[in-house]
């Protein structure tokens, strides 16, 4: 589905799908977070914070669909959103963003669940790796134990 048709079905998808949304203690923290402890918020508010927060969300997924399909991209990455955000006049939050994704990259797990590395730690790994496949083809070749740190 492609342009004004990807629009119509995102459309009638969120319309269908409204209890879908973020969850209400994800609200309460971010509503905690920015107001402080002493002050409070109705439910009728916090319904309303949430409902805003899933259309914007749906507007960032909808425009960044536009651009990748411009693109011919088929997945959406964190440059189109950046891209979209700005486009849409939302340049002040960029900083915070760019700074939640370096954030978000340092800290992703892989598939297995392990955090990901970053460059220096791989390379220190691979040294370690190297060492150790050093000792066993020299344990192998001799007939004798070694140990690594030789």
């Amino acid at each position: 589905v492609h342009g004004e048709n990807l629009r119509e079905v995102f459309i009638m998808e969120s319309k269908e799908d409204k209890e879908a949304g973020l969850p209400k203690a994800t609200i309460s923290k971010f509503i905690r977070e920015v107001l402080g402890d002493n002050c409070r918020c109705s439910a009728e508010a916090r319904d309303l914070i949430a409902s805003c927060s899933v259309e914007f969300v749906n507007m960032l997924t909808l425009e960044s669909t536009e651009l990748c399909d411009q693109q011919q991209k088929k997945i959406i990455g964190p440059e189109h959103i950046l891209e979209v955000v700005k486009k849409l006049g939302y340049d002040d939050y960029l900083e915070g963003l760019n700074e939640a994704l370096d954030q978000q990259k340092t800290t992703t797990t892989t598939k297995s669940g392990r955090k990901r590395k970053n460059e220096e730690e791989e390379h220190d790994d691979a040294a370690e790796q190297q060492k150790l496949f050093e000792s066993a083809r020299d344990e192998y070749e001799s007939g004798k134990p070694t140990s690594p740190s030789e």
